[in-house]
């Protein structure tokens, strides 16, 4: 999971609009880790068995909470700032809701909620300890092909032709990180076949 969110994080920090989103998202986890009573009142709005203040410690995971519970999400902020007595808890809580109803938060949440279950899938076909050259260049040609398909879609069509432009970026970014990441492994591989003790697997 640290490679994949890795990967994310570079791909975030290409802009400025993406670092402003990726912070925004980091602080989501941050605000409902520090307060148990804060973790209470999210159960209570998005129905979670067992809250734990570390369940959103992953950037993907939290990306992935958030798209899919937006409006229990903003429910439970308007209770935190309804009724906590700490003027920083309503301050932060206000700070978040307004940037879930921001349309370019809105924006990046869906790109990378697009996005990220390729990222995910890759990665987990090149844990195989069977893999081979064919396979690498197969996986990564069908992720090329996954991560194009959202670069052309209304996901990435925008108003604004700066965010456009930014989000057909962030395709292009995440597709080269993961093309130099996964370069040395048809390397490994080929290397591998002309290993003397590897001769009996073939």
């Amino acid at each position: 999971t640290h490679q994949l969110n890795l990967i994310i994080r570079n791909a975030a920090s290409v802009t400025r609009n993406t670092r402003i989103f990726y912070s925004n998202i980091l602080a989501i986890p941050k605000f409902f880790s520090t307060s148990s009573q804060r973790v209470c009142i999210l159960k209570k709005h998005m129905g979670i068995p067992h809250p734990s203040s570390t369940m959103w410690n992953f950037n993907i995971a939290t990306v992935n909470r958030v798209h899919e519970n937006l409006q229990p999400l903003k429910s439970c902020l308007t209770e935190i700032q309804s009724t906590s007595n700490v003027d920083q808890t309503i301050a932060e809580a206000t700070g978040i809701f307004k940037y879930l109803n921001d349309d370019n938060f809105m924006f990046w949440l869906e790109i990378f909620h697009q996005i990220f279950p390729c990222v995910e899938v890759i990665y987990k076909q090149m844990q195989s300890q069977e893999i081979s050259v064919f396979q690498v260049n197969e996986y990564i040609t069908d992720f090329k092909n996954a991560i194009l398909k959202i670069r052309n879609s209304k996901y990435c069509e925008n108003p604004s032709k700066t965010l456009m432009a930014e989000a057909k970026e962030v395709c292009d970014c995440i597709c080269v990180d993961i093309m130099d990441r996964y370069s040395s492994t048809k390397h490994l591989i080929a290397a591998k076949l002309f290993n003397k003790k590897s001769f009996t697997s073939f």
